[in-house]
């Protein structure tokens, strides 16, 4: 069907875009072969299905060549892949797609999502990147793998970088965050996200040490075993950090007492009841006007929305 499909859209000379979803495991070396078409500048594949085994096949040298080829050749604008797997037999050939990202000086938006980054330790970004938004989803993202992210991030166009890790076996952790929040003065980022990277409280006190020093408005530490001890330091350096528009912090293991922190903090006012009605009617009395406060109760935990109003001047 993929191949049928190819020799069809082959004659629309407008085409531009392309994005495939649900796609069988197997077929994503197939889809690629998409990019070998002329004046292709967006290409995504997302939500990969797998069979009963989760197999999913190695791409092979050649489908790796379309890749490399297209983002040298073409001014891509958008690249997005879900299970990218190259065999250790062709690790050799990933430098030379870090090449082709680096070099793409058109491309604004990266994904790559449930890979190995095979060398990626042992590369070096030889000029700053041009990606507006970068994104690395369960690629076994640890801290050695900081150094070489932080030599593209410097002095980039790079605005918003995520980091979704659902590898429990490798994730950023406290020490990892340390790292880059140390780097971050050197980047232009406004938008962080690092989910599920195993922060847990203390890396909600190494936030709290420098969030009122950095340019982020938007913050998403969702998914990090966070509880009330956590937020307490985060809640205190929340009304001297001026930028931050959005602070996302869902799926956490917050309850009554982190979320009343967070009202407290911002209004320095007290409330005298503490049940859950009483913790909603609280944000929308008690929570500073510039500010929009939700809190969502999960089976995972509460956790909070905080969002500065478009009408807001702090």
């Amino acid at each position: 069907m993929l191949r049928q499909t190819l020799r069809l859209v082959s004659t629309w000379k407008q085409l531009r875009s392309l994005t495939f979803t649900h796609l069988s495991d197997w077929q994503v070396g197939l889809a690629l072969e998409f990019l070998t078409l002329p004046n292709i500048t967006s290409f995504e594949i997302s939500s990969t299905v797998f069979g009963e085994k989760r197999y999913c096949p190695d791409i092979a040298a050649h489908e790796f060549e379309w890749v490399v080829s297209w983002l040298n050749a073409t001014p891509v604008r958008h690249f997005a892949i879900d299970y990218w797997k190259v065999s250790q037999e062709n690790s050799h050939l990933i430098p030379r797609f870090y090449d082709a990202v680096a070099n793409c000086r058109t491309l604004r938006t990266f994904s790559i999502s449930n890979a190995i980054l095979h060398g990626w330790n042992e590369y070096n970004f030889q000029n700053p990147l041009s990606i507006n938004h970068f994104q690395l989803k369960n690629c076994q993202f640890d801290p050695t793998c900081l150094p070489t992210l932080f030599s593209g991030l410097q002095h980039s166009r790079t605005r918003h970088l995520s980091i979704n890790n659902d590898v429990r076996e490798s994730y950023l952790g406290v020490r990892g965050l340390r790292i880059l929040l140390g780097a971050l003065p050197l980047t232009n980022l406004t938008h962080l996200t690092v989910q599920g990277a195993m922060l847990a409280d203390r890396g909600c006190f190494a936030l709290a040490e420098v969030l009122p020093s950095l340019n982020l408005t938007y913050l998403d530490i969702s998914d990090n075993h966070i509880s009330d001890f956590g937020v307490n330091p985060l809640a205190q350096v929340l009304p001297s950090v001026v930028r931050l528009h959005e602070l996302v912090m869902k799926h956490n293991f917050l309850r009554m007492r982190g979320i009343v922190a967070l009202i407290l903090d911002l209004r320095q006012n007290s409330l005298e009841k503490t049940n859950l009605s009483d913790v909603q009617l609280a944000f929308d009395r008690c929570s500073r006007p510039e500010y929009v406060i939700k809190v969502d109760y999960g089976k995972t935990g509460t956790g909070a929305l905080l969002e500065k109003s478009p009408s807001g001047d702090a």
